[in-house]
């Protein structure tokens, strides 16, 4: 006759932190992900590459402008934005400038030529501060390709 042979059971109790640990991580990433805003596209149409469209100067009423905002970062810090030649440190001017310039006219194009190390959110925030105050059209500049 056979004795039966007693195995030694694998502790499974070894397993349960490391379940839990998993969860409470999972539970985390959730919970910090709920907190971020959506990234969406900007819904602006760019040419096709190398490609380069300009308006024809005759097609436009002669009240309309361009509105070039040209971006860069300043030597002590800061993003200083270029309004047609006027030179902008506060933003939140700068957007009051905006909204007054298309409560006159909102059929003017707003060119954003956006520098090299300007931060991404003071484009958007610009960008979003345009498209609020009710501009038709809101254009990137490009350059020629390198």
């Amino acid at each position: 006759m056979r004795r039966p042979q007693h195995r030694p059971r694998r502790d499974l109790g070894s397993m349960t932190p490391m379940i839990d640990v998993v969860f409470l991580l999972l539970i985390f990433f959730v919970v910090s992900a709920a907190g971020q805003p959506r990234e969406e596209l900007l819904p602006t149409e760019l040419a096709a590459a190398g490609a380069v469209e300009g308006a024809n100067p005759e097609d436009r009423p002669p009240q309309q402008l361009d509105i070039w905002l040209k971006l860069r970062v300043a030597p002590e810090g800061g993003t200083v934005v270029d309004m047609n030649g006027t030179d902008y440190t506060d933003l939140e001017f700068l957007k009051g400038q905006l909204r007054t310039l298309a409560e006159l006219d909102p059929a003017n194009p707003v060119v954003l030529d956006v520098g090299t190390n300007v931060p991404y959110g003071d484009v958007v925030d610009i960008y979003d501060t345009c498209t609020a105050a009710g501009f038709a059209r809101i254009e990137f500049a490009t350059g020629p390709p390198r």
